[in-house]
């Protein structure tokens, strides 16, 4: 059983206002000096009388690079964000322990220890963030300098005289400073978001955590690809598309940890988490966030094309909601859904099909195959054993395969529905997360008769059309016969 807490991780907002903040105040600090250097710069321009026939290119750029060299030096003694880089690594550093260890007092009643060489780990850790930060501040020095000399080198060139030039200077300087605010208070803001995330991974999983659960900050400016992974549970050692949260830029979505209820944490304490109902699955009050005890999570196995499952979907609260009630019996829903997912896992990529057979009342698995290979592709079957063994037991089952194009029940599947008469139902899961469902209500003995003859009549209908498209257009009006006469329930989710 996985333990979600009640109490929130939360996001360090005003943490990440505040380094923000401090880098704006750098680069103004920072467009200030430059500033005062201009008529400097002005003048030991003007008095080398640098016209455009005094030097060659290569000369012009040497001796303006060697002025800017000196500007950037003055700048330097005078101002560093060094400090401000490490006061935000500790405040985050801060931050994050007094969430993990709040989260885990509120559930154990308890303080959590301290991880073995954690004090060794974040020094380092501060370093290498320090020095990531030192350089994105140094890009923003850089374009702001070499904006300067690409202004003197043209209006030099251009033999502009001292106040036209003083001008031009001056109100670059005035473009640069907005434009280097904006860029600024940008890496502040992503920056914590990265720091943040990256903190909460190392002690998460530095204290035995596996997994956690995606929670947004649930305003408008959540990207939609994070939106939806809202609620959704991932390992920390299988990251999804993009990373985990605050890996992308500016993200500042959190990761609420899970505590595994098999390791050897504390007893929780009551109402500190989020219960497990009778099914296995975990959920708050207000059903936020929902977790099976067996967590059904979808590994990527990384192909993509257009047979990838969407693990997005496949690996949150709505996807396994589709299989709550899909049949009469709460073991058959929650049979169908983890198997579902080893089928997803096993076939995501790939244009083959898995089948399973369970029993309709507890779910058992009796019989399948995972085997499909060579030519089989988009086609699934039992072995002659198989079929016979399962025929042998007389119990009613349910029928359980993938759709890798995602398309609906084939004519294939209702013939497969009728011709087994111990089928109850069959249920068609696709790869991007759609689920189907027929349930037989009564026997139809010429199933593969009226298949066939609905078949040639569409081809008929529709002659000079390619096979799939007529299969697809026979398949729907079969459906839609089946349904009208109640041969058939239909259910799409």
């Amino acid at each position: 059983m996985y333990i979600v807490p009640k109490q929130k991780w939360r996001y360090p907002m005003a943490i990440e206002r505040e380094y923000a903040k401090d880098l704006v105040r750098y680069v103004e600090a920072e467009m200030k000096i430059v500033e005062s250097l201009l008529p400097e710069m002005v003048e030991a321009v003007w008095r080398n009388r640098l016209q455009k026939d005094s030097f060659n290119n290569d000369g012009l750029g040497d001796w303006l690079g060697s002025l800017v060299k000196k500007v950037e030096n003055k700048i330097a003694k005078v101002l560093s964000p060094v400090k401000a880089i490490e006061k935000t690594f500790t405040k985050v550093a801060k931050h994050v322990k007094e969430q993990f260890g709040g989260i885990f007092k509120s559930v154990f009643g308890a303080k959590p220890k301290a991880a073995k060489g954690e004090a060794v780990k974040l020094e380092t850790m501060k370093n290498l963030w320090v020095n990531e930060n030192l350089d994105l501040i140094k890009s923003v020095d850089r374009n702001v300098l070499d904006s300067v000399r690409r202004t003197l080198t043209e209006k030099v060139v251009a033999a502009a005289d001292k106040k036209i030039l003083m001008s031009e200077l001056t109100a670059e300087i005035e473009r640069l400073t907005g434009v280097s605010r904006t860029r600024a208070a940008l890496i502040g803001a992503d920056q914590v978001g990265k720091l943040h995330g990256r903190l909460a991974r190392y002690k998460q999983m530095s204290e035995g955590i596996e997994r956690y659960i995606w929670v947004t900050r649930g305003d408008s400016r959540v990207r939609p690809a994070h939106r939806v992974r809202h609620g959704v549970s991932y390992r920390w050692d299988s990251p999804p598309d993009g990373g985990h949260p605050g890996e992308a830029i500016r993200c500042r979505c959190v990761a609420q940890p899970c505590f595994d209820g098999e390791k050897n944490f504390l007893k929780p304490q009551k109402n500190s988490f989020i219960k497990s109902s009778e099914n296995g699955i975990m959920t708050s009050e207000g059903g936020e966030t929902m977790i099976h005890s067996e967590l059904a999570i979808v590994k990527d196995n990384g192909i993509k094309n257009d047979y990838r499952v969407n693990f997005d979907l496949v690996n949150s609260k709505a996807y396994h909601d589709k299989f709550v009630g899909l049949t009469e019996h709460k073991a058959l829903d929650e049979a169908l859904y983890k198997q579902a997912a080893k089928m997803l896992e096993h076939r995501s990529g790939s244009e083959y099909e898995d089948i399973a057979m369970l029993d309709a009342r507890t779910g058992k698995f009796l019989v399948g195959n995972d085997k499909a290979s060579g030519d089989f592709k988009h086609k699934c079957g039992l072995s002659n054993d198989d079929a016979n063994y399962l025929e042998s037991l007389r119990k009613k089952f349910e029928i359980l395969h993938n759709h890798p194009g995602s398309s609906i029940p084939s004519t294939a599947d209702i013939e497969g529905l009728f011709q087994r008469e111990n089928a109850v139902g069959s249920t068609v899961i696709c790869h991007d997360g759609t689920v189907y469902r027929m349930i037989k209500n009564k026997p139809h003995t010429n199933i593969k008769q009226f298949l066939d003859a609905l078949y040639e009549d569409t081809r008929k209908v529709h002659y000079g059309m390619p096979k799939e498209l007529i299969e697809l257009h026979a398949t729907e009006l079969a459906i839609e016969i089946l349904v009208n006469k109640k041969y058939i329930t239909y259910i799409k989710r």
